[in-house]
């Protein structure tokens, strides 16, 4: 899962970065526990990435739009590992 991070600049960047990743993971963990399980994360130029396994992805991801809501994000899309998939744009 990719979404923005180019709106967080300065010294707290970094850490608002890493923030808005724990946040996100914490909340599909605790509200999915049986559906999704956190296994890594990248920070990139302009997108945050989060890395996960997921036993019923149609569950995880229908829960990703209002945490997307809640923390005002312009945009938050899914790509699986898989070879040759598309992107799928949740918001």
């Amino acid at each position: 899962m990719f979404y923005p991070i180019d709106t967080f600049t300065g010294e707290e960047g970094g850490k608002q970065i890493l923030d808005l990743r724990d946040a996100i993971t914490n909340e599909l963990e605790e509200s999915l526990p049986d559906s999704f399980m956190f296994i890594g994360g990248a920070t990139g130029v302009s997108s945050g990435y989060i890395d996960f396994i997921s036993w019923d992805i149609r569950e995880v991801l229908g829960r990703v739009l209002p945490i997307a809501n809640k923390h005002n994000l312009d945009w938050i899309s899914f790509r699986s590992f898989r070879p040759g998939s598309e992107t799928y744009y949740i918001k």
